[in-house]
């Protein structure tokens, strides 16, 4: 990470969730990224994108095909009783049954994978045990892992 070869107490610790196993963070903004219930997800880098990102957000919000002039959405608002046919990944179900192909063990294993990486990039590494132990994935994956 970039505090390689830091002293813990010298290390900066407003970014230490990211290298967390389960770490949880929301981001906003242009290419800003999330991971939120397991589900690291970026928004878009290009301004044009953002936008018409955010404002296809609302629309699912408000249940309309269109916004007025000035009109505010309701994206964040306190009423969870609208139904959003494709919600962001924070506001979805992480047990729910999407429809993008991929298996639970094929999520399962890019998840693992993502953590793989991002461990290694920290001067403290991986933790094997920490795989081992988990609930998600086990000896099996430790075995894997080893295996490269």
């Amino acid at each position: 990470d970039n505090n390689n070869g830091r002293p813990m107490s010298h290390r900066s610790k407003h970014n230490q969730i990211y290298w967390q196993y389960d770490g949880r963070w929301y981001a906003i903004g242009l290419g800003a990224t999330s991971n939120v219930n397991g589900v690291r997800f970026a928004r878009p880098r290009a301004l044009s994108d953002y936008i018409s990102w955010t404002e296809g957000l609302v629309l699912q919000e408000n249940g309309t095909d269109s916004l007025t002039p000035g009109q505010v959405g309701g994206v964040g608002d306190d009423n969870d009783d609208d139904v959003i046919e494709n919600p962001p990944p924070w506001r979805s179900n992480p047990n729910a049954n999407d429809d993008d192909g991929l298996t639970e063990e094929d999520e399962k294993n890019d998840n693992l994978l993502e953590i793989v990486m991002t461990r290694l990039r920290t001067s403290e590494g991986l933790n094997l045990d920490w795989i081992a132990d988990h609930e998600k994935y086990g000896e099996t994956h430790v075995d894997a892992i080893l295996r490269g």
